[in-house]
């Protein structure tokens, strides 16, 4: 019988550890989505030392993201309301600094039920 073959890349990824962002490399099943980048931060690799957590994974903020034009494209949850300013910021910083890290994705625009919002800056 034929057998389907599976390959991987590494991935980076960004999680945060005492309030600030640290970026990671993970191995990912090929081809990589967007969609597929946002379920990894849900939670951090298992094989890093448990210092590390998610700032997207509870409540689970992306309701979807994908490339739009080489800008990726986060559409949030409302729950993305409800968190405080600083996780807000470390929320958005995790998912730029990991969308960001992935070929062909230049800037990232958030939506919140399809409506463009403006986001926390750490600038």
């Amino acid at each position: 019988p034929p057998t389907t073959s599976t390959t991987s890349r590494p991935v980076g990824l960004c999680f945060v550890r005492q309030g600030k962002l640290v970026p990671v490399t993970a191995a990912m099943e090929s081809p990589v989505e967007l969609t597929d980048v946002v379920d990894a931060l849900v939670t951090p690799p298992a094989e890093v030392d448990g210092s590390l957590r998610s700032a997207v994974g509870q409540p689970r903020l992306v309701e979807d993201a994908r490339l739009v034009g080489g800008v990726a494209r986060v559409d949030l949850v409302p729950a993305v309301a409800r968190l405080g300013s600083e996780e807000q910021l470390l929320a958005i910083g995790q998912l730029v600094c990991s969308l960001t890290s992935q070929p062909g994705v230049g800037p990232v625009s958030f939506t919140l039920d399809g409506t463009p919002i403006d986001v926390p800056r750490g600038d």
